[in-house]
């Protein structure tokens, strides 16, 4: 049994939490968390290909799925039950959900992350004061895509538009999946022209053994669009996913690779 298989055996309140330094995308790394901050127990490494069989067998287990940045102490989690962040020795910020309060996300002085309200007040959420927060803007991306709002970013100004639309169109979806009791032949969502395609949709459809997601992409060319499926599961594991944080960015790289293929293929 490995390190991260005996911690996980442990129990206790979990997060198996993703390493965004990680340029592979495969580093992964388990902590014990509380009030009291979250602890490390065990890193593995998890090929790109069955991220989510190990994703959703955590999950099924009551590990709760997260990131982190390298070495630093920042830990959290945004996901259906909530956001909360910690610290190597405290649980610094927390909320249940998304807050209309809340206008927008801000990296400020590349220390930390702070939610702007529409009061003109602002909530710290996370700040480094011995150096630079370098795990700063993946939270704020989290964070802004939980809460669907802007991400402003003092020091490395970048828009994520593009995600926000997707994932805005990725929830949509989700709460089609389950209010939907019928076999769905297939549902389609048109997100809109994502570059470098000129429309990005997201498909479901039933079969008899699993339900299906998968992206349509039509290149900027024309031709026939291309379908690529990038999950399969329950109705409640691929409604979950479309909520996540995370697979705005997964789409789009999905995206990228279809439109590269296709490329190289003509």
């Amino acid at each position: 049994m490995t390190p991260f298989e005996e911690a996980l055996g442990a129990g206790g309140d979990l997060v198996a939490a993703w390493d965004l330094a990680d340029t592979e995308r495969m580093r992964l790394v388990l902590f014990s968390v509380g009030l009291k901050g979250a602890e490390r127990l065990a890193a593995t490494d998890v090929p790109l290909a069955t991220h989510e069989d190990m994703v959703d067998r955590l999950v099924d287990r009551g590990v709760r799925i997260g990131a982190t940045y390298a070495d630093t102490s920042r830990v959290w989690v945004t996901d259906d039950h909530g956001f909360v962040v910690w610290s190597r020795d405290a649980q610094t910020a927390s909320g249940r959900i998304a807050s209309h309060a809340v206008a927008s996300v801000q990296v400020f002085e590349n220390r930390g992350v702070q939610l702007k309200l529409k009061s003109r007040g602002q909530e710290v959420i996370a700040e480094e004061r011995s150096g630079p927060a370098l795990w700063a803007p993946c939270l704020g991306e989290h964070l802004a895509i939980w809460h669907l709002v802007a991400l402003k970013n003092e020091s490395e100004p970048a828009s994520i538009d593009e995600r926000l639309a997707i994932a805005y169109t990725a929830r949509e979806l989700a709460k089609d999946i389950e209010k939907n009791s019928a076999p769905i032949a297939q549902l389609v969502h048109a997100i809109g022209p994502i570059e470098p395609s000129a429309m990005l949709s997201l498909l479901v459809a039933d079969s008899e053994h699993a339900t299906s997601l998968a992206i349509r992409v039509r290149m900027p060319g024309g031709g026939e669009p291309l379908n690529v499926v990038i999950k399969r599961g329950t109705r409640g594991q691929i409604a979950a996913y479309l909520r996540r944080v995370t697979t705005p960015a997964a789409i789009q790289s999905a995206m990228h690779d279809v439109v590269a293929h296709d490329e190289h293929a003509s």
